[in-house]
């Protein structure tokens, strides 16, 4: 999956193919295919993957700090967008194609990558208005995606 990220942040999702994902990996293309039948869930079990390990990173970094009884929400916020920060700095390749490109993905792929994430930023709004009382709904979200 990183080796596809990599190729794919540099030459568009269009520009690569399963055998030069697998040539970048080490491998023959046909060998990326007993992983993966096609480069859309390639790029979709690493996007996924992704969204895990910010779900993961703000639940541990929660727990590594205080009980959610002992936070503030601006204080859980600002701990789920640092888990965050650090978790995208070090995918930055497949965040990219996810931002640039998620588009070019067939839409049963796009759907459920565009559901995952809306599940993310219905639990970041919940927190920026829990934070920010005085915020509309449609404020708390621009915020969350532009945080994002």
């Amino acid at each position: 999956m990183q080796a596809a990220g990599k190729l794919f942040a540099e030459h568009g999702y269009a520009a690569v193919g399963m055998n030069d994902i697998g040539a970048a990996a080490g491998v023959t293309g046909p060998a990326v295919y007993r992983h993966f039948d096609s480069k859309s869930s390639l790029v979709t079990a690493a996007i996924e993957q992704i969204i895990t390990l910010i779900e993961e990173a703000t639940e541990s970094v929660n727990g590594a700090h205080h009980s959610a009884a002992d936070q503030t929400p601006a204080q859980e916020l600002a701990r789920h967008i640092s888990a965050y920060a650090a978790v995208v700095a070090g995918q930055r390749d497949i965040m990219a194609v996810f931002v640039r490109e998620v588009h070019q993905l067939p839409a049963e792929y796009a759907t459920h990558l565009r559901s995952r994430q809306r599940s993310l930023v219905s639990r970041w709004t919940d927190l920026a208005k829990a934070s920010h009382p005085d915020w509309s709904d449609e404020q708390c979200r621009v915020a969350v995606h532009a945080t994002f």
